[in-house]
């Protein structure tokens, strides 16, 4: 028990929320046993509501609307960008933990893109900062990583310095800078060979925008994690 939530191998609410979300996108696109299904998982999404877990509750949020616009179809991707450009326009100040959405949602990737370190601290500083230093190191070794584990080294460097939790906070992003292109290939081929795979024995997915949708929610369900895979406990 930790701050009276069961987190079984999970140090803090943020990892076992995360570990949650992954199966909610499941039981809600089940065909069988749906009353049983969104009866879990709304009780899924009401722990990682106890948690306060803001991330991993708006990826979920954030399948729940594909869900819904996917019935439109093609017109549902229409409807999908006014609707997020209409939503963000109207609450882009609208304060959620201290920081505006804008704050959030889109100040930090100017910042990635261009590599431009905060300067303040911050919960949403430090994160941003802490996927920066790492994908600068995954520069400086030429695509190749920094190895299984050694993202946590980095913080310990005088240059790349965090004042709150010094971790990446994204398990894709993690990954991508200790393996470098290695993993990204590794991936790659191994859609291909579960496409062909598919083709083979005839396998049809009733929808596969929901994969590409899942993945989605996953890499954003993934910053709410505290550290990562390999660096000290299982996630």
């Amino acid at each position: 028990l930790y701050r009276n939530t069961l987190n079984i191998y999970y140090w803090v609410e943020n990892d076992f929320s995360a570990a949650l979300a992954s199966f909610i996108p499941f039981l809600l696109v089940s065909p069988e046993k749906k009353s049983m299904n969104r009866f879990l998982a709304l009780l899924g999404i009401l722990v990682i509501i106890y948690n306060d877990s803001r991330i991993a509750l708006l990826s979920i949020v954030f399948f729940l609307v594909f869900l819904l616009l996917n019935r439109f179809k093609r017109l549902g991707y229409v409807l999908s960008a006014f609707g997020v450009i209409i939503l963000f326009v109207v609450f882009r100040d609208y304060k959620l933990g201290g920081n505006t959405l804008y704050q959030l949602l889109v100040d930090p990737f100017g910042h990635i893109f261009t590599l431009t370190r905060y300067v303040q601290y911050g919960s949403v500083y430090d994160r941003t900062n802490a996927l920066i230093f790492g994908i600068t190191e995954l520069f400086n070794s030429w695509g190749f990583g920094v190895g299984p584990g050694n993202v946590t080294s980095i913080y310990k460097l005088p240059e790349y310095y965090l004042r709150t939790a010094q971790s990446m906070h994204n398990f894709v992003g993690q990954v991508i800078v200790e393996y470098g292109w290695l993993i990204i290939f590794m991936v790659i081929y191994a859609l291909v060979q579960l496409y062909n795979l598919r083709r083979q024995l005839g396998i049809k997915i009733k929808d596969d925008r929901l994969l590409y949708v899942y993945f989605l929610t996953m890499a954003l369900a993934s910053l709410s994690q505290s550290e990562g895979l390999f660096s000290n406990y299982f996630f």
